[in-house]
């Protein structure tokens, strides 16, 4: 992981996924392995906050950058030759 910025970010509206790298040692060898992550933006006064709970009207976007997310993992697994 470079620093503290997510490998690639999929938003639709306040949803966000975003997908980490981080790379670990399997064996003696390192190896780059992926997680998602999903928050929802929102206002709370003048400040924006994040949280992991989602409204019912979230949902939708919820599985359009979930989708995204893994067609992205999905696609580079393919590119790296681990399909």
């Amino acid at each position: 992981m470079k620093g503290n910025t997510p490998a690639k970010v999929f938003k639709a509206g306040g949803v966000r996924a975003a997908i980490w790298a981080n790379t670990v040692d399997r064996d003696g060898n390192e190896v780059t392995v992926f997680s998602v992550q999903l928050d929802r933006s929102y206002k709370d006064g003048d400040e924006f906050r994040q949280t992991s709970r989602f409204n019912v009207n979230d949902l939708p976007k919820v599985q359009l950058v979930a989708a995204k997310a893994f067609e992205f993992l999905a696609m580079k697994g393919q590119e790296d030759g681990d399909q």
